[in-house]
């Protein structure tokens, strides 16, 4: 009976844990880093990472909770979100991805949802001072737990 419990606890634990696939990812210059899930050791030898942040896991680890990219920084500006090619500009994006199209001073489109009580989300952003307030210049990635 003992070891039937055991095996049950075991069973219910293994199927909370937390699953890359449940993460947004990010995938530039051959690397893919999906903010929330992974370690802060998948950033070393990135390059075009202007700005990242960490918080410590259960077991210590340092796992990445924000991420921010400027496009102009890769060597290739072809970045993804999961498999979605971000080629378009951020309306059109936006709106295939099912975000909140955010227009003051130029645009912005906020792509979010829950991953175990955390909130996961991607933040878009064009440069107000381009020609083309369209095209996405800089893409900030968070995994935060909003003061929880």
């Amino acid at each position: 009976m003992k070891k039937l419990l055991l095996l049950l606890l075991i069973v219910i634990i293994s199927g909370c844990a937390a699953k890359r696939e449940d993460f947004y990812s990010l995938s530039f210059d051959g690397n893919d880093i999906a903010v929330g899930y992974d370690g802060t050791e998948m950033l070393d030898g990135v390059s075009g990472i202007d700005n990242y942040a960490y918080y410590l896991n259960d077991k210590e680890e340092k796992i990445i909770s924000r991420l921010v990219i400027y496009l102009d920084d890769l060597n290739d500006p072809l970045v993804y979100i999961d498999d979605y090619p971000l080629n378009k500009g951020i309306k059109e994006s936006c709106a295939d991805l099912d975000g909140e199209l955010i227009e003051k001073n130029g645009y912005a489109c906020f792509i979010g949802k829950e991953v175990y009580k955390r909130e996961n989300y991607i933040i878009l952003y064009g440069d107000i001072l381009d020609d083309d307030i369209d095209e996405i210049d800089r893409i900030e990635a968070y995994y935060d737990d909003n003061g929880r």
